[in-house]
């Protein structure tokens, strides 16, 4: 635990340009967020950390994330948390019952803030590309409102475990997902951050690499996951990842 605060520590002290973007959101006034605090959710070592709740970042059920804000003069780097569950299951209690509770506070004692974050799950009404968007936008939402959380928006790491790390990586790796045409100020926030935290990960999405160049040495096929392939994405058969939408994953 103490390698993996030291690495975060180091990266996000980092110092990184100053300079302001005209198009830039944070330069308009905005409302400070009302942000009720509550009993953490795990034994804290930081007398001065708040923790707050369910904080509501979207028009979903899903679509809320919870907070700890250690006690500093100066704006906090900030680690993201974005659980697994192959984008079916799981939620963002997973950092409080999967053995984080030592990062937390690690992190928390070297003025890092956390948030564990809830997205929406693939279902008969959703894809994993709704996940993927919620995550997307949690990120320009914390952004956005990262003065009423203390937080330094240019100093924040993606972590994530399975279906959390691949969008973690997804996020990370992609050019700049910002919409400046976008009427929603808070989708013209950059997506850029400064790292990734990934384990137990999927290599790529693109599950025809999957059958030919990942698991070909084990005779795998994609007939043997099409039922889930096809929840996630959404579709009827295979043939139909070659969609537009679908390709902006199968790269």
């Amino acid at each position: 635990m103490k390698r993996i605060v030291f690495c975060f520590f180091l990266v996000l002290s980092c110092n990184k340009n100053d300079s302001v973007d005209s198009n830039d959101s944070t330069n308009s006034d905005k409302p400070p967020l009302l942000i009720e605090y509550s009993i953490a959710p795990i034994s804290l070592t930081t007398a001065q950390t708040k923790f707050a709740k369910n904080i509501s970042y979207g028009d979903y059920d899903h679509n809320k994330f919870d907070v700890f804000v250690p006690e500093s003069v100066l704006k906090t780097p900030l680690v993201i948390y974005i659980h697994g569950g192959g984008f079916t299951s799981g939620s963002k209690e997973h950092a409080y019952d999967g053995g984080l509770d030592d990062t937390i506070n690690g992190m928390l004692e070297n003025s890092i803030a956390f948030i564990s974050l809830d997205y929406r799950l693939a279902s008969n009404d959703t894809t994993m590309l709704d996940s993927i968007y919620d995550s997307k936008y949690a990120l320009q939402f914390i952004k956005y409102h990262s003065s009423s959380f203390n937080i330094d928006k240019d100093k924040i790491i993606l972590m994530g475990s399975s279906a959390g790390a691949g969008v973690s990586l997804y996020l990370g790796l992609s050019d700049d997902l910002r919409n400046l045409l976008s009427t929603d100020l808070i989708e013209h926030e950059t997506t850029d951050i400064v790292g990734v935290v990934a384990s137990n990960t999927q290599g790529t999405y693109n599950f025809k690499k999957w059958e030919d160049d990942i698991f070909n040495v084990y005779n795998f096929s994609l007939s043997s996951i099409e039922s889930k392939i096809n929840l996630l994405f959404g579709i009827n058969n295979l043939a139909e990842l070659e969609s537009v939408e679908n390709k902006k994953l199968l790269t």
